[in-house]
């Protein structure tokens, strides 16, 4: 015996299949995943949604294991919140980077020059890391000093200046991936003991014609004093490129305004590999001051940051010295940190003598004892002080009760 079925009847029965083969998926991405979601949101779909963008986010971020990438970096500043304020910015500065991963080793270039209210400066910083040993040198000159210090780091991951690059929207290769934001989000922890993050699902979107699914990233932090500050990211990510971001906005709680406070979009993205395609410019546009709108109705951004790739590889080949050697130049100030701790100093080129050693746990002692001393001091001083304030009290006091006598 056949039954038949209408066409609407046979329609509405395919979705509920199709939805029902969704919710199995999503459902096996969770027990597959159960630490990854623990603290996500409490529906299934959602859920498993957020597992899988987790899993795409970190099949997207295998591009930066191993990446030979050079840029430059526009940053202009359109105003100022105060003359203070004014002296001290920088009011123009332009970037050339060269960034280095290969096989667990990084070699970071920066160059740097602009302008602040004193005049003219420049600012090169150089990171090599072979996986053990981290050498890092900055040279300074111009309006913001001059001058040189290194620092030479053991048992540490390396450190380097976060870059703000097209693909990953301030999150630089040298920076904290994002999935493990994210899984730390899904889990209900923050990159730190007293700090709580999440991550919802806010739904589809497009961006310049790029398929994106839109999440919003929430930190919480307490103040000492009590406040709740809140920081949130909503990001674009494109499936179809790898969940590469497309675009990011930044809110802060702390400047309470409704709108965003810094909004990074991406274009120019170009076919690297076979099936890969890279975002090579990003514009990042500040909001500093109060909202102002211009003539065509456009929310003026305070400050602007371009950012340009000039060559990507994702094949580097280079020797294991060039991770490894970095000279530093005569007269700098040497740093030797071990641990998170510094244990030697000394200066490049002279001679070295034992008042360049210094004993920092001594020191750290000596500066503790002194300040404990200091504390002491003053306690004792601010009571010496309140008793003679209370004696004078009490001798106006009997003076005014008694009167006085004139002989």
């Amino acid at each position: 015996m056949r039954i038949q079925c209408s066409p609407t009847l046979r329609i509405a029965c395919s979705c509920l299949a199709t939805l029902g083969a969704v919710a199995i998926w999503d459902g096996l991405l969770v027990l597959c995943y159960p630490d990854e979601i623990k603290g996500a949101a409490t529906d299934p779909l959602a859920q498993g949604k957020l597992a899988s963008i987790l899993r795409g986010v970190r099949d997207g971020e295998r591009f930066l294991h191993n990446i030979d990438m050079e840029y430059t970096e526009e940053f202009v500043l359109n105003s100022f919140d105060s003359e203070a304020q004014r002296a001290g910015l920088v009011k123009e500065m332009k970037t050339k980077a060269h960034v280095i991963i290969q096989d667990g080793c990084l070699r970071f270039e920066e160059y740097q020059s602009g302008t602040v209210a004193k005049g003219p400066f420049t600012d090169r910083q150089v990171l090599v890391s072979n996986g053990k040993v981290i050498r890092y040198l900055r040279s300074s000159t111009g309006a913001k000093g001059t001058g040189s210090y290194a620092n030479i780091i053991t048992d540490e991951k390396p450190n380097a200046p976060t870059k703000r690059t097209p693909l990953n929207m301030g999150r630089g290769p040298i920076a904290i991936p994002l999935s493990q934001t994210l899984q730390e989000a899904l889990r209900g922890e923050g990159p730190n003991p007293d700090e709580l993050s999440r991550v919802s699902l806010e739904g589809d979107d497009a961006v310049d014609g790029i398929a994106c699914v839109r999440i919003r990233y929430t930190l919480e932090r307490k103040q000492k004093t009590g406040r709740l500050d809140v920081v949130e990211e909503i990001l674009w990510l494109a499936p179809e490129n790898h969940y590469i971001p497309v675009k990011k906005v930044w809110l802060w709680s702390k400047l309470d305004r409704g709108l965003p406070d810094e909004v990074t979009e991406t274009s120019d993205w170009r076919e690297v590999e076979p099936g890969v395609k890279l975002p090579f410019k990003s514009v990042t546009r500040k909001f500093f001051k109060e909202d102002k709108f211009g003539k065509s109705g456009e929310r003026e951004a305070d400050a602007e940051v371009t950012t340009t790739v000039t060559r990507l590889s994702l094949r580097p080949a280079y020797k294991a010295e060039y991770f490894e050697d970095l000279p530093f130049p005569k007269g700098a100030y040497v740093y030797v940190v071990k641990a998170g701790s510094p244990v030697d100093m000394y200066i490049e080129g002279e001679p070295r003598t034992k008042r360049d050693h210094i004993n920092w746990s001594v020191a750290r002692l000596a500066l503790a004892i002194g300040g404990v001393l200091f504390i002491l001091a003053a306690s004792w001083k601010l009571l010496r002080l309140r008793r003679k304030t209370r004696l004078g009290t009490h001798q106006k006091t009997a003076d005014d009760k008694g009167g006085s006598c004139d002989i």
